[in-house]
């Protein structure tokens, strides 16, 4: 049975694993991503002060840096030291951002709706595929996640005593293979977490529009009875109240709630919209809301978290699991600690498995007592269609993720100029953060194919000629000596 798992383990680390170290890597990434912008654009920073600015006042300073453009919504800062964000549409209908300093009311500047944030978060979300089923394709990847970690578990002995140590002077096999144990055993439960909810995302996405037909029959069913009239209906009637005036209602409305970001009405029979966070733990922003009529500041509607069916609850306690970000910076540098050491048990896997094909190389070639070129050329080409399958899949799944990111990277950059502009793009410094990842992610993608899918002969039998390591210091790794288990 160890040798099945560690049959499974290998398979599923070279078929699946460069999508899955790019899935990890962008989702670490998009952890800390707000933190990026606030180091890449100025505009973000700020200077924190004793008083603050009322949302009223922001508005109105955003309103006037827009020029009289319609502001759709306002987003609390992030942090201590970043400014305020408010969303709006400049003359060619393309979204704004415009930052206002959270203490003195001031605005700082302003950017595209391109930036890093947005980049890493589509990015990891359905790996930049504009259509829906990029979603489907990364969440899967939650099933191979889970598998490699419970594979690895299953064929490493007592792996609950392999937290500490790493062997520095027992040869590089040696070491990556320690290394290889702590990373799978250290994020052990980050890989739990990060498995669940991701297996979340894909049930959320096949039971959400049946669970939203059964809660349309059902709040059809209980409003049957009920007159017309009861409904709340929102009727121009002159000037809209202020924000602050709104803000006052709807935290009487709903005590204890802190507003996080308020959505001004589209036209003039809709609802004025304040989301934020409550009583509830551990619930994304949008989970407590209340919709009040802007002309009265009667309450339209609201939600509250504790009131959710368990679905909805799970729902918008996804987020805040799967990106860490439900205690501020510090809980984000953990999830990113932890997502850097779980993408980097990846490329050591591979590295284990290359080292041991070159040995397992060694021992066919002996054996056979040929080392002729026609006797390599078969090795090279059993090793490379032992693994066509996955090889295939692989390059049209990043090929996919390649080319959807060309797309949504170049509308970015006719947004504001009909002959392209790089300004379309966002800052310069989000520019550099960006299209290295991209870069970084080409060259991880060529060091892929280049040493597992594509080596020369030559090259398989310079690597099995180095001295190979006991089998036992890999921790136990089990395999046959003929070509049909070269793997």
């Amino acid at each position: 049975m160890k040798k099945l798992f560690y049959q499974l383990h290998g398979w599923l680390g070279l078929n699946f694993g460069l999508v899955l170290f790019i899935i990890c890597l962008s989702g670490t990434f998009a952890v800390v991503s707000h933190e990026i912008d606030w180091l890449c654009n100025p505009a973000i920073r700020v200077t924190p002060n004793e008083e603050r600015a009322s949302w009223a006042t922001m508005f109105e300073a955003a309103g006037e840096y827009a020029d009289g453009s319609f502001i759709r919504s306002g987003y609390a800062p992030k942090g201590s030291r970043f400014a305020a964000e408010f969303l709006t549409k400049d003359k060619r209908g393309n979204t704004r951002r415009i930052y206002i300093d959270p203490y003195r009311g001031t605005a700082t500047g302003d950017a595209t709706w391109m930036n890093s944030q947005r980049f890493f978060r589509d990015f990891h979300r359905r790996f930049y595929i504009s259509a829906g089923w990029g979603i489907w394709v990364v969440s899967v990847y939650a099933f191979v996640l889970s598998l490699a970690g419970i594979t690895g578990l299953s064929f490493y002995g007592r792996w609950w005593k392999q937290l500490w140590g790493l062997r520095f002077r027992s040869g590089w096999r040696v070491f990556f293979s320690d290394l290889h144990r702590k990373l799978g055993v250290w994020t052990l439960l980050f890989s739990l977490i990060i498995s669940v909810t991701g297996f979340w995302y894909l049930f959320e996405k096949t039971l959400t529009n049946r669970y939203r037909a059964i809660q349309r029959a059902d709040n059809s069913a209980r409003t049957q009875s009920e007159e017309s009239s009861d409904r709340p209906v929102i009727t121009p009637n002159g000037q809209r109240l202020p924000v602050d005036e709104l803000l006052d209602h709807a935290e009487r409305a709903m005590p204890g709630f802190r507003v996080t970001t308020i959505s001004m009405p589209s036209s003039e029979k809709r609802p004025v919209r304040f989301s934020g966070q409550a009583t509830a733990w551990l619930v994304r922003q949008r989970s407590n809301w209340l919709e009040l009529d802007p002309y009265t500041g009667t309450l339209i509607g609201m939600q509250r978290a504790e009131e959710l069916p368990a679905f909805e609850r799970l729902t918008h306690t996804a987020d805040p699991l799967h990106f860490g970000n439900f205690a501020g910076l510090t809980s984000k540098l953990i999830w990113f600690a932890f997502g850097l050491l779980l993408s980097a048990l990846i490329p050591t896997g591979v590295y284990l498995w290359v080292k041991r094909r070159s040995s397992r190389l060694l021992q066919v070639v002996r054996k056979r007592g040929c080392s002729s070129l026609e006797m390599l050329t078969e090795i090279h080409l059993a090793v490379r269609r032992q693994y066509w399958a996955g090889m295939i899949s692989t390059v049209v799944i990043f090929g996919l993720a390649v080319s959807s990111t060309w797309e949504a990277l170049k509308k970015q950059y006719y947004s504001l100029d009909r002959e392209g502009s790089l300004a379309g793009m966002g800052e310069p410094g989000v520019i550099v953060i960006y299209g290295s990842f991209m870069v970084f992610i080409l060259f991880a993608s060529w060091l892929w194919f280049r040493w597992i899918w594509m080596p020369s002969p030559f090259e398989l039998v310079a690597q099995s000629a180095i001295p190979d390591q006991p089998a036992a210091a890999d921790g136990g790794g089990e395999g046959g000596e003929n070509l049909q288990r070269i793997e």
